[in-house]
């Protein structure tokens, strides 16, 4: 009865500590606590089994070297278009995005100023803007409840057509893909209908519904491949209208919950690994011009390219003032006009 009595007094014993010093429990006895990990939902327009998806696990293992998470990524499809995907995020249902510059505008309308026609025309030129814009729209996006881990390079943008684009004329009766919500899309449109040209605005999820309506669409080498949009197509125009510009955001409510050095080693990380993934888009970018090229599309040098170009930045740099203000435009022209000093 005595052993009995004093099991049942250990027993009671062990209860007592657990509720009123669960710390010293765990530390002597080696009985775990509780652990609730935490979880960011992350959104992209990127789609499944691409090779964008490679370059997204290969991040997520890089952020759980630095912080305990659960990275649960959605991908295309699974919220909608792009602009969806920011609106999930502003709702507070998305706690982080992997974006391009059109998500990127509706979370700050400053990263529109990364999307202006002919603004960057060479991987050194982005290379130059990329340090000073970081800060900026770090700056601006925090003032929005995000924090921006970085901007990366998706790639030169080119137009690909079922008709041979070598003059301005030959955009005249053609259908132009305007991405739904896009505003450099719609800009775009406003300089292309001068000379003709009709728009189509749908999401980039709604295209394969309307191949045989579409003339004219843009986009990254690499798009045009990973969604299988080239093989509806015939000719690549050059050179390139735009740069496309990517970027990482975090819910600053996510970020909140860990330490300075934490936060500081996530940033370095993120610092390091932006490099690699614009260098790993623009090889999948080369190695899709081949596959491209190997289908049958032809590459083609639009003529008037000085007056196309003329036409974007006369409409389209003025246009954008609603967006961002004319001291971001300058700034920017400011550090790309240094490259193109020195060559």
């Amino acid at each position: 009865m005595k052993l009995i009595k004093n099991y049942f007094i250990f027993i009671f014993w062990l209860i007592s500590v657990r509720l009123f010093f669960p710390f010293t429990l765990s530390t002597f006895l080696f009985v775990p606590l509780s652990y609730s990990q935490d979880i960011w939902k992350c959104g992209t327009i990127a789609p499944p089994g691409s090779e964008y998806e490679k370059v997204i696990n290969r991040i997520i293992k890089e952020i759980n070297k630095v912080i305990n998470v659960e990275v649960k990524v959605y991908y295309a499809n699974s919220f909608g278009d792009e602009i969806d995907i920011a609106k999930e995020l502003k709702a507070g249902k998305l706690d982080c995005g992997i974006l391009t510059g059109n998500g990127l505008g509706y979370i700050s309308p400053y990263s529109r100023v990364l999307e202006l026609p002919f603004l960057i025309k060479t991987r050194s030129e982005w290379e130059r803007v990329r340090p000073r814009l970081t800060v900026i729209l770090t700056n601006a996006m925090r003032s929005e409840g995000w924090e921006l881990f970085g901007l990366f390079g998706i790639g030169f943008v080119y137009f690909l057509s079922k008709y041979p684009i070598e003059n301005l004329q030959d955009f005249s009766g053609r259908t132009f893909w305007v991405w739904k919500t896009n505003i450099i899309q719609i800009e775009s449109y406003n300089v292309l209908k001068i000379f003709g040209a009709k728009p189509l605005e749908i999401s980039v999820l709604d295209i394969p519904a309307f191949y045989d309506s579409l003339d004219i669409m843009w986009g990254p080498k690499y798009a045009f491949v990973a969604y299988g949009w080239y093989r509806y197509f015939k000719y690549i125009m050059y050179p390139p209208t735009l740069y496309f510009p990517g970027g990482i955001v975090v819910s600053s409510e996510k970020i909140r919950k860990y330490s300075p050095e934490q936060l500081a080693r996530l940033r370095d990380m993120f610092e390091r690994e932006i490099r690699n993934i614009t260098n790993e888009l623009e090889q999948l970018n080369e190695k899709s011009l081949e596959i491209l090229l190997r289908s049958g599309i032809k590459k083609v040098e639009i003529k008037d390219a000085d007056k196309l170009e003329h036409a974007f930045k006369s409409s389209m740099y003025e246009s954008f003032k609603k967006y961002i203000p004319s001291w971001l435009i300058v700034s920017v022209m400011e550090e790309v006009l240094k490259v193109r000093d020195t060559k």
